[in-house]
């Protein structure tokens, strides 16, 4: 038994329950728990030492001589559940005979399921939180869900009231064997995480879109099966863990807007704000560009518009961001222009990125020339800079495209540089004036 203070369950704990789970068929099973009242402490999921000897016994019984006696001890041995485990995995691991083996095996998996149930029903009746639980990732989820503050190692305090909708929702994630798989391998000790992610989030996104299948060269659309909230809870939760790298993947930010966690993120309840402090967490996490882009573009729908500012920042800094992402950042911060943003515009007077390749034309001496002009990153930001500051960009030497429409809301591509010698001479004014902006009234 671990209570609060021991030191956690060691990694491998869980290995052979990764390699036994797949195919677990869910935790309806009952076994020898389902008779006893579940009980707060994990003690008393310790297995008697007459219980150990005789599901011994009856193992050792799988290799009688008699058809009948081996018959009679796996069906046994099956209503013991939980109570074999033990006995099963040393056999298992060790047996000589290859007929004790093959049975044993194909009785520890439900010995498996209902020893989890057991661990869930006793998790969820320490309603006070007062025991260490053997389960996956269970401390990392709480801390996540219910906002705990922790200094130095040391848990300083946590959110008491969301805990109750924390352990609902973790206990629904491990009741499904596909997500408890995945929660099996949270600390991804064998390097096998990354993989069994990306499958599952695969399979979520193909479930939800019901893709059709090829039968008799005709495709056949298939029945629409939705993923569940506790299913995308548990990827997100992963990522948030250990995320994703870019690139080569569907969008979870996209996705999510056409699934349960946008629903639940609009609840005014207990699991509602549950369920925002963790697609807050995994959303501040992100250093995927094209997650960036579609929380930027999602975050009023999503429950966090205040986060829309420090996202965009984010997409705007991060090196590896397609110009069509920069852009949808930077045209998003600018529908409210503020001072605070003019730090953020200042960082992005050395991005020579192009965002904008126009053919403009000028009447030279009578005469109609057409010239290629190209607006960088920089001549935009300290368009937006200056505008913030009141003044016109055409003092500074930009040419306004749009000289009648005072009022329209900012395009990065209205001013434009008519060469880069003016370009050069206005970032030097910028930095030797150094432009604030008016104080508020």
């Amino acid at each position: 038994m671990h209570r609060p203070g021991d030191s956690p369950p060691p990694r491998r704990y869980w290995f052979w329950m990764i390699a036994l789970l797949a195919g677990g068929s869910g935790l309806g099973s009952s076994g020898a728990w389902a008779a006893a009242e579940p009980s707060p402490t994990p003690k008393a999921l310790e297995v008697q030492p007459e219980d150990l000897q005789r599901a011994r016994a009856l193992v050792q019984q799988l290799g009688s001589d008699s058809y009948t006696q081996r018959e009679q001890a796996q069906a046994e041995l099956a209503k013991m559940g939980r109570l074999a485990r033990t006995a099963l995995q040393e056999a298992l691991a060790a047996h000589p005979s290859p007929e004790v083996r093959q049975r044993c095996a194909s009785l520890l998996p439900a010995a498996i399921e209902d020893d989890i149930k057991a661990r869930l029903e006793v998790f969820l009746a320490d309603t006070a939180g007062r025991y260490q639980h053997q389960l996956p990732a269970w401390d990392q989820f709480r801390a996540v869900v219910c906002d705990e503050w922790r200094w130095c190692g040391w848990t300083l305090g946590r959110r008491a009231d969301l805990e109750p909708a924390a352990r609902k929702l973790y206990a629904d994630m491990l009741r499904s064997p596909a997500n408890r798989q995945l929660l099996f391998l949270w600390d991804d000790s064998h390097g096998s995480l990354r993989s069994a992610l990306a499958e599952r989030r695969l399979e979520l996104i193909n479930r939800r879109n019901a893709p059709g299948v090829i039968i008799n060269s005709q495709l056949v659309s298939m029945p629409r099966c939705s993923p569940g909230l506790v299913d995308w809870l548990t990827v997100l939760f992963l990522d948030y863990l250990h995320p994703t790298p870019p690139g080569g993947r569907s969008s979870l930010a996209a996705t999510m807007m056409n699934s349960p966690v946008r629903d639940a993120l609009r609840q005014n309840d207990a699991i509602g704000e549950a369920v925002r402090h963790l697609t807050l967490a995994w959303a501040v996490n992100q250093r995927d560009p094209q997650e960036l882009y579609y929380l930027v573009l999602n975050a009023d729908n999503l429950g966090f518009p205040a986060w829309t500012v420090p996202l965009a920042q984010r997409l705007l800094r991060h090196p590896a961001a397609p110009v069509g992402y920069k852009l949808q950042a930077f045209n998003r911060l600018l529908q409210q222009p503020h001072p605070r943003l003019l730090p953020l515009l200042e960082s992005l007077f050395r991005d020579e990125t192009v965002v904008a390749n126009m053919t403009i034309i000028r009447t030279v001496n009578g005469q109609q020339l057409r010239e290629n002009i190209l607006v960088q990153m920089r001549d935009a930001a300290l368009a937006a800079a200056l505008q913030i500051c009141q003044i016109s960009p055409t003092d500074y030497g930009f040419i306004d495209r749009l000289p009648q429409q005072q009022k329209t809301a900012f395009v990065q591509s209205r001013f434009y540089f008519p060469d880069d010698k003016v370009r050069q001479q206005a970032f030097a004014r910028w930095q030797r004036e150094r432009p604030q902006p008016p104080p508020s009234p």
